[in-house]
């Protein structure tokens, strides 16, 4: 390979010159027709203002000088309303992404610590119909199974898009939700189920069996589990009062007819 000082200096100062022009006359065009001008104008244009005159501001969107912006859409104004107006308005858009764990490795670190690096696979999509579609019959499915609104729900599970499916479900039936974390032992966890008076919790296979069973006798009101997992695991070993329920069978109950529930 050569260097820059074995070149030939003319040969240098030449291709110098057909990459200058060659740049001229691509950018041009370019600049004129993919509307590069305009873009950079709206970036350099004010977008707020200082509506009490001093730099320090309070700072207001030049659209919003009067007032703040309440609603993006008329009569859209609670989360579940917003939810269904982004799945009418874009049905087909993709929405939630969940990547399929292909396989867990053990990664020695310099100070040696081990930490758990996990292999994923490609992203598999639901659209915003599909998630509005799964949450209206999620919470159609709760309330068939006596979740009341006003009544406080719980979920105890990781970020997930089941976690969201849920929580929009909640939304729109008006089931509060309490979350908690799923890091939480097991004495935290009884105490804020026993303090928030939830009937039914929805939580993963996993933390099921890991802390969630262990105190189910401490917590007297909780009736209903549902597991977010799409494998139905048989749960013979439950304390009496407590029925567990798979997330996708009650989608299938709320999807039913009221009449065909029974």
């Amino acid at each position: 390979m050569k260097l820059k000082e074995d070149i030939n200096p003319l040969f240098l100062q030449v291709f110098r010159s057909v990459v200058w022009v060659y740049s001229v006359l691509t950018f041009l065009p370019w600049y004129f027709f993919s509307g590069a001008g305009t873009n950079l104008e709206r970036a350099r244009r004010i977008k707020a203002r200082s509506i009490s005159g001093h730099p320090a501001g309070p700072y207001r969107a030049n659209n919003s000088q009067e007032k703040l912006v309440a609603l993006v859409q008329p009569g859209v104004d609670t989360l579940d309303k917003m939810f269904e107006y982004a799945a009418m308005r874009f049905p087909y858009r993709d929405c939630l992404g969940t990547r399929e764990v292909l396989s867990e490795e053990d990664e020695l670190q310099p100070n040696g610590k081990v930490f758990k690096k996990v292999i994923l696979g490609n992203y598999n999509w639901l659209s915003y119909e599909e998630v509005y579609h799964a949450a209206k019959c999620f919470g159609s499915g709760l309330a068939a199974l006596n979740q009341k609104p006003h009544h406080n729900i719980a979920i105890f599970c990781e970020t997930r898009a089941e976690w969201v499916i849920a929580a929009q479900a909640c939304f729109m039936y008006n089931f509060p939700m309490v979350t908690l974390y799923a890091t939480l032992g097991p004495k935290a966890i009884a105490h804020g189920l026993n303090e928030t008076e939830v009937t039914h919790i929805i939580t993963s296979k996993d933390l099921l069996q890991s802390r969630l069973k262990a105190i189910l006798r401490d917590v007297p009101r909780l009736q209903y589990i549902i597991v977010v997992d799409v494998k139905p695991t048989s749960w013979s070993d439950m304390p009496g009062g407590i029925t567990v329920y798979n997330m996708d069978a009650v989608k299938e109950l709320g999807s039913k007819p009221v009449h065909d529930r029974n």
